[in-house]
């Protein structure tokens, strides 16, 4: 992971992101229903692609950028169905 992703994913402004995903989506996985354990808030489009597609090269940069903090491209996703994503760990090339 680049300098500049791992700044962002580690923002005040991500985490705040990732509480508003899980409260609206009752801290249920959006795929399978269960609730709790070890969840993860996923961009439907990848964060990655976000990223290239803005043209994003700095941190303020990214903190202005609307699409990446969008709440409608946001799931909650158990860690066992996150896996499952086609985009999961960088599986899919964009």
């Amino acid at each position: 992971m680049s300098i500049l992703n791992e700044r962002i994913r580690k923002s005040l402004k991500n985490r705040l992101w990732r509480e508003d995903i899980f409260r609206r989506d009752n801290y249920q996985c959006v795929f399978c229903s269960s609730v709790g354990g070890k969840l993860n808030a996923d961009h439907i489009k990848p964060f990655s692609v976000i990223i290239r597609d803005n043209n994003i090269r700095t941190f303020e940069e990214a903190m202005l950028c609307d699409e990446l903090w969008d709440r409608d491209n946001g799931r909650t996703l158990c860690y066992d169905c996150h896996k499952k994503t086609e985009t999961h760990g960088n599986k899919k090339k964009y």
